[in-house]
């Protein structure tokens, strides 16, 4: 797809997605507790996931990732190939939605940093804590809150980095991050 295709590389992803969800609710469907599970696949149960659950996981991915790391040349084969595995594994965890917040918003936020890749793990660090211990005071599920804190702290700081400092003249120091990552971020 990334060669042959590249132009439609993101309405391929988004098509597989929409098609995934459809195809969960139509195999759920004559299921008795089938909105509870399409709930828990959409918004996802973060908080009751089991150790037997994130043990299996995190083995599946740090095999991923040795692969990742041993076959460099292959990346992008390998990407595709891993890509549906890591998604599905972690859907199962926290629900689609956190799944794609996690992998998009954090990038959109990071665009305007000169190393999107701290900032963007910054962000999703930071929308990840406020989230999280945000559910737990007010007692929201834990998936949808995660995801608007991801929205509105990636958004806020993709539009302080935006703003043109020596112009309006705002010191360095107001900045998010500025004392975390210094002159990697800047």
């Amino acid at each position: 797809v990334e060669k042959t295709a590249q132009k439609y590389q993101e309405a391929f992803i988004g098509s597989a997605f929409v098609l995934s969800a459809s195809l969960i609710i139509l195999l759920l469907a004559d299921n008795p507790h089938g909105s509870e599970e399409i709930q828990g696949l959409l918004a996802g149960q973060i908080l009751w996931v089991s150790w037997e659950q994130v043990l299996i996981t995190a083995a599946i991915y740090t095999i991923i990732l040795g692969l990742w790391f041993q076959l460099k040349n292959k990346r992008r084969s390998l990407f595709y190939v891993t890509f549906p595995v890591v998604v599905t594994l972690s859907v199962q965890l926290v629900g689609i939605y956190l799944v794609f917040a996690s992998l998009i918003i954090p990038a959109l936020g990071a665009e305007h940093f000169k190393n999107k890749l701290a900032a963007g793990y910054m962000m999703a660090f930071l929308a990840f804590t406020t989230g999280l211990i945000s559910s737990i005071i007010i007692d929201s599920p834990a998936g949808p809150t995660l995801v608007g804190s991801y929205a509105l702290v990636c958004s806020l700081a993709y539009f302080v980095r935006r703003v043109e400092f020596k112009k309006m003249s705002i010191p360095r120091h107001v900045v998010p991050y500025n004392d975390i990552l210094a002159e990697d971020i800047y």
